[in-house]
């Protein structure tokens, strides 16, 4: 029995930005997409950076203990480069708002040498990023979709 492909929420079903923002539907963002499709954008972007990172791999439990934050409803990945120059992704827990699930920051100041932690501003203790994925190619299982 074949399982019935529901519709990414987007504009033609009356869900645009702003009116998933307005009635709180951020969990609702995303929806299946065909495997050919896939395979097509994949060879694509291979195609135009071949040199490059092609895909990151996080585990089950660091996505569950980001879903499992205060009021969060969604995950967001923001692209970055590291020190070295590596692209990287970090992801952050999203509210019902869209708004970043971001930590308190840490202001350091230096004092005789010392560095030292004043206390945090903006953002929540219990709400964390997440890095450290296994970037394909160069880690076990990376294999073209």
């Amino acid at each position: 029995m074949e399982t019935e492909k529901k519709p990414n929420p987007g504009p033609e079903q009356g869900l645009n930005k702003e009116t998933v923002l307005e009635r709180g539907k951020i969990e609702k963002i995303g929806g299946p997409i065909e495997l050919e499709k896939v395979r097509n954008w994949t060879h694509n972007y291979r195609r135009m950076n071949d040199k490059d990172t092609t895909s990151h791999l996080f585990g089950r439990k660091v996505i569950e203990k980001l879903l499992a934050q205060k009021d969060c409803q969604g995950i967001r990945m923001h692209y970055c480069i590291d020190d070295t120059g590596k692209k990287q992704l970090v992801l952050s827990g999203v509210d019902h708002f869209g708004n970043n699930q971001l930590p308190r920051e840490k202001q350091a100041t230096k004092t005789e040498n010392k560095t030292q932690l004043l206390p945090a501003i903006a953002g929540n203790d219990d709400y964390e990023l997440v890095d450290q994925s296994w970037p394909c190619p160069g880690t076990q299982g990376c294999s073209s979709i």
